[in-house]
């Protein structure tokens, strides 16, 4: 573990006037490790990171970008491509959404996308002991990273914003750990953790990542007071494998897992009367989710807990209480399956259509069919395909 007394300080007026951009950024140039003490930095213009840095702020230190300073696509806080062996650590870092505003054009081509925090094509980068507040979108994007580790991370922003992802994984993500996250005051106000192998790339806010595999990720101990969404996983094309989430804690307002295969995004990929799609789309598989306590703000919304829209292979849900009196789960639009389900606490509201046959704890759900859990939480359910 390296010794943060002895980094060097950067020499910034952490006055809250003066901007700091330069400062920083002649720090971030040279690389190793540097501190940033107690005080207000304004940071006018985006940051980038180079290999082998490390940051690690007082966490009385506050890092925040002035009116205006992000104005272009790839414009960012801080931001690093290509690199290595980074660290962050410590302070309060502010996206200032009110002073850089997103363009309305949710398509346009050059815009800034509102991200606060950008990697791609990085390895063993590390996250961590941070205040995270007010982007204009993504809290956090990663893309083409693999080796990484987001920890003790505190989402707090006053003023929310569409589209404000936590942390959202695009193409190419694997061998990550994400734990300990808390979101405070309806944040973040749409995915906690948005698992997204496929995407529309002709968003603003998405114009910087690619398609691809999402392998092997590990996500505990997340709390939200008020989120939109838990945790969204998005598969069409491509694959979606070896990913391990438990600890999930709070009150939700759409869903506390999303696999509805971008079905009903503002811009759909997948559209449910296509012969293309009709049996079935989305490739993933060995998930476990478990120990999930969660329950929907709004009780009276008729949207379940759990969204399966998307072709899973070895799903498995384990331990799920909730308050809410909206359906635990709603299974449809896949191809055939086979799911188990065990210890319901509410087994009667237990409801198929389509030609879904029961028997016992056992349901084959035929292409067309439906399952629905109307009430209550469960010990386990397992799904696996049936091709």
């Amino acid at each position: 573990m390296e010794d943060v007394r002895a980094f060097k300080i950067i020499e910034a007026a952490g006055d809250g006037c003066t901007d700091d951009a330069a400062a920083f950024q002649s720090a971030l140039d040279q690389g190793g490790g540097w501190r940033i003490p107690a005080g207000r930095y304004r940071i006018g213009s985006p940051l980038k990171v180079r290999s082998g840095t490390h940051l690690s702020a007082d966490q009385d230190a506050v890092i925040r970008l002035g009116d205006g300073a992000l104005r272009g696509r790839g414009d960012y806080l801080l931001s690093g491509t290509g690199v290595h062996d980074v660290t962050i650590e410590g302070g309060t870092w502010d996206g200032n959404a009110p002073g850089n505003p997103r363009d309305p054009d949710m398509f346009a081509p050059d815009a800034f996308q509102g991200c606060m925090f950008s990697f791609r094509d990085a390895k063993r980068l590390m996250l961590r002991n941070m205040t995270w507040r007010d982007p204009e979108t993504f809290y956090l994007c990663l893309c083409e990273t693999s080796d990484f580790l987001v920890e003790d991370i505190v989402f707090d922003s006053p003023h929310l914003r569409p589209n404000q992802d936590g942390i959202h994984m695009a193409g190419f993500c694997e061998h990550g750990v994400i734990r300990r996250l808390t979101g405070r005051n309806g944040s973040p106000n749409d995915d906690v953790i948005a698992i997204n192998a496929d995407d529309c790339h002709t968003r603003i806010g998405n114009q910087e990542t690619v398609n691809g595999p999402i392998r092997d990720l590990t996500v505990e101990d997340v709390s939200a007071e008020r989120c939109h969404t838990f945790v969204r996983i998005a598969s069409i094309w491509s694959e979606v494998s070896d990913i391990r989430i438990r600890n999930l804690r709070g009150r939700f307002e759409a869903w506390g897992l999303n696999m509805d295969a971008l079905r009903y995004c503002r811009v759909p990929l997948v559209s449910p009367d296509s012969p293309e799609y009709r049996e079935g789309v989305g490739h993933v598989r060995d998930v476990v989710l478990s120990d999930l306590h969660i329950s929907r703000t709004d009780e009276n919304n008729d949207n379940p807990l759990l969204c399966l829209e998307t072709d899973a292979d070895n799903l498995t849900v384990e331990n799920l209480t909730t308050e809410s009196g909206c359906p635990a789960f709603l299974m449809r639009n896949t191809g055939r399956c086979r799911l188990t389900l065990e210890g319901a606490e509410h087994i009667e509201s237990l409801s198929c259509s389509g030609g879904a046959e029961v028997n016992g704890d056992s349901i084959v759900k035929p292409v067309g069919g439906e399952v629905r859990l109307n009430r209550g939480g469960f010990r386990r359910l397992h799904i696996t395909r049936e091709d």
